[in-house]
């Protein structure tokens, strides 16, 4: 990986050419703000941009009718961490073997000599932040909750963090600012344990009553709001969230952290909503599509349930996402920051619904179009509306911030596997997937995933066997060669 960057003038994407293709020409002076949101979990078809007319999301689709909208987004993973990791460094994750599913008290996996988007934007003179979910590590994999948390969110390059460490249903459910446990009593320390429980502290196994909801998969630990969590919790009661709250704290975060700027100086903001995979709405907000259930109860799924119900739940998600993101969209015209903010909007992967009926739900299982299709939302300053269905990835992000708007000469292929996001040549291969497993997307849809134990296996879009698959040998030589070069 080449690590000498040239900046020079930022250039902008400002007219989309009649032949469909977005032409870039210079920009004034002054330099755009970033806001970069991901939703947990969003789909590109739990957007109704995208044609869907079972589900609602009005302000997002506000923001597709004003902007460029992808019709063939992709992540790079189907699972959040080694998604958001490709993300922020435009490197394959699967190469980072803790590029994973991680416990709350996992350390930091970017390296701190590692170059990041937050780095970049930094260098050339943006404020930085990340607000929201966070699970990408923090500490030296012995954190001390109660003391400045070093490495953390900010060693990546961002001027201010508050976030969760990890996710919603693991300890320690708290938020972290800057590497401080907020709110914390320091009478009332807090220890966690994703081995044992604490003495006197209730887990799900032994007390399901105290659940509001059914534990699932490991969810069987520690006890906090009535929700069973992956590992043990003490202390710390006076810093605890409130899952339903969430939403609505991230936002009047990004919100007062955006009225310290001074005048005049440009931003970048990481948002990063865990809804709708945290499935966790008030009684009141969980009524738009019915019938839904209360909360996801992973112990009914199986092959031959209806979705409908849960489904609706994840409806209802998304519609209160929307209802969130209207508010960030509210505040940046309040601002008087629309017009000169670019905006990308994704999910970091989708959720299954056994689509295919072959028993998928959720993500983390396969590389379907259900769980790594995304959506793909983008809104340049003085750039027209439009569509375009080329095949577009998260890796695009990095090469056309740096490249667009920072200025940075190398071309894309020296720091990452993605193109430029306007680039509409055909892209004949795509690699998803994490240290664990992954796959190559070659041709149209094809899938060829590579297992733990070696074997390879062939897949349409939907995950339906291929049977007598004639290799590409062009396009598979191509992906394996450019895999290795990271």
């Amino acid at each position: 990986m080449k690590k000498i960057y040239a900046l020079s003038l930022p250039l902008a994407l400002s007219a989309v050419a009649e032949n469909g293709e977005i032409k870039a020409q210079s920009h004034d002076a002054s330099k755009p703000n970033v806001l970069l949101i991901i939703a947990d979990d969003l789909g590109k078809g739990d957007v109704s941009a995208y044609g869907s007319k079972s589900i609602s999301t009005p302000n997002i689709d506000a923001i597709a009718g004003n902007g460029i909208l992808f019709e063939n987004g992709y992540a790079t993973s189907a699972t959040s961490t080694p998604s958001r990791y490709g993300l922020f460094t435009g490197m394959y994750p699967f190469r980072n073997p803790d590029a994973v599913i991680l416990p709350g008290d996992a350390p930091l996996i970017i390296e701190s000599e590692q170059p990041t988007m937050p780095k970049m934007f930094r260098q050339a003179g943006y404020a930085t932040a990340a607000v929201g979910k966070w699970h990408l590590g923090m500490g030296n994999g012995n954190p001390d909750w109660n003391r400045q948390l070093t490495p953390c969110a900010n060693d990546v390059g961002f001027d201010y963090t508050c976030v969760v460490a990890a996710t919603n249903d693991r300890v320690p459910t708290v938020y972290v600012q800057n590497g401080l446990v907020e709110n914390l009593d320091p009478d009332d320390p807090i220890e966690v344990s994703y081995d044992h429980p604490f003495p006197g502290e209730a887990t799900a196994l032994e007390h399901p009553e105290m659940l509001r909801m059914n534990w699932h998969h490991g969810h069987n630990m520690g006890i906090v709001n009535g929700v069973p969590r992956i590992g043990y919790m003490k202390g710390g009661k006076a810093a605890r969230w409130v899952d339903e709250e969430m939403g609505q704290y991230f936002l009047d975060k990004c919100r007062n952290w955006l009225d310290t700027l001074e005048d005049g100086k440009p931003f970048f903001s990481f948002v990063f909503y865990d809804l709708p995979h945290s499935f966790e709405l008030r009684q009141e907000q969980n009524t738009r599509f019915q019938p839904a259930w209360a909360y996801a109860d992973y112990t009914k799924l199986d092959n031959d349930l209806d979705p409908t119900p849960f489904w609706n739940l994840y409806r209802n998600c998304c519609f209160q996402d929307d209802i969130l993101l209207g508010k960030v969209f509210k505040a940046l015209d309040e601002e008087g920051l629309s017009d000169n903010t670019i905006v990308i909007l994704t999910g970091d992967h989708g959720q299954e619904f056994n689509e295919n009926h072959r028993n998928y739900w959720g993500h983390n299982g396969n590389f379907s179009i259900h769980q790594i299709g995304v959506p793909m939302i983008c809104h340049f300053p003085g750039t027209e509306a439009g569509e375009f269905s080329h095949r577009t990835t998260h890796y695009d992000v990095v090469p056309t911030l740096m490249s667009r708007y920072l200025g940075v000469r190398n071309p894309a292929s020296d720091y990452s596997m993605g193109h430029l996001i306007d680039d509409t040549k055909p892209r004949l291969w795509h690699i998803v997937g994490s240290n664990l497993n992954y796959a190559f997307i070659i041709g149209g849809d094809t899938i060829l995933e590579k297992k733990a134990e070696g074997s390879l296996d062939i897949y349409d879009a939907r995950m339906k066997p291929i049977g007598n698959y004639k290799l590409p040998v062009k396009e598979f030589d191509a992906a394996v060669k450019n895999m290795n070069r990271f």
